[in-house]
């Protein structure tokens, strides 16, 4: 059975983002038919906030990036998963999940270590260490930072600048622990870009993936708060459209 499993896996062009979009879909049905106690009750137990790592809760580093508490999942889910399929088209498999894992990882150690800081030093109240935190925002916005590796050098700063202009942006509008922990995805997702960029493989060029990315870019622009996520999707598209030319053309990877 197990090797059945495999073989309809290989045949699969995308099978983790497929997958995880799969679940995810799955997880925001079950939850969008529980009474508003019981969703509460899961979310919070699923949720990375403070008080449950401080009780050694570690399980939910797992369970909080499959359970999404947004009404407005079926809008945004489609988005994410553009996003994901662009990662896998242009990483691989193991790439797209490494960076999912590390860049979720990384967001969460570093803003629970901060709310502990500020709930120690009264600067922020203890309330906030019960805060719901569950979602894929983390490991969508690193995917942003990695896929500078799929970028011609020429064009690399283009897609570095426009996405810190957006973290900048959301956190002059909104300064909360989450929006933090997005800028720390992001530089975690630039930093795994430098060491996958010598090992990227391309793609060919098809329709298929320029509509993606168009898509795709709809996501992490609207993670971060952006007045005119439309606006933003035209520059990102335009930007990176030329970012990717090069290897759709079936040239070497840079470097």
């Amino acid at each position: 059975m197990s090797s059945t499993v495999r073989a309809v896996v290989r045949r699969v062009p995308v099978p983790v983002a497929l997958g995880y979009i799969g679940i995810l879909a799955v997880t925001s049905t079950l939850l969008g038919v529980l009474d508003p106690a019981t969703r509460a009750a899961v979310i919070d137990g699923a949720s990375t906030n403070l008080d449950n790592l401080s009780r050694g809760r570690i399980d939910t580093l797992v369970t909080s990036v499959f359970v999404v508490d947004n009404r407005s999942t079926w809008l945004w889910l489609p988005l994410f998963g553009a996003l994901l399929i662009v990662g896998e088209l242009a990483l691989g498999a193991r790439r797209l999940l490494l960076t999912l894992v590390v860049g979720n990882l990384v967001a969460t150690a570093v803003v629970a270590i901060g709310l502990a800081i500020a709930v120690l030093g009264r600067w922020a109240p203890e309330e906030v260490s019960h805060a719901p935190d569950v979602g894929v925002s983390y490991g969508a916005v690193a995917l942003v930072g990695a896929l500078t590796a799929a970028a011609p050098r020429p064009w690399r700063g283009a897609w570095i600048g426009l996405w810190l202009a957006a973290a900048a942006s959301s956190l002059v509008s909104e300064s909360t622990f989450t929006a933090w922990g997005h800028v720390v995805a992001l530089g975690t997702g630039f930093g795994l870009a430098v060491v996958y960029a010598r090992r990227v493989a391309g793609w060919r060029r098809s329709w298929l993936p320029d509509v993606l990315l168009v898509v795709g870019c709809g996501y992490p622009a609207a993670v971060f708060g952006l007045l005119s996520p439309g606006l933003f999707v035209v520059l990102a598209a335009a930007g990176l459209g030329a970012l990717l030319d090069r290897r759709w053309r079936g040239q070497p990877s840079p470097g």
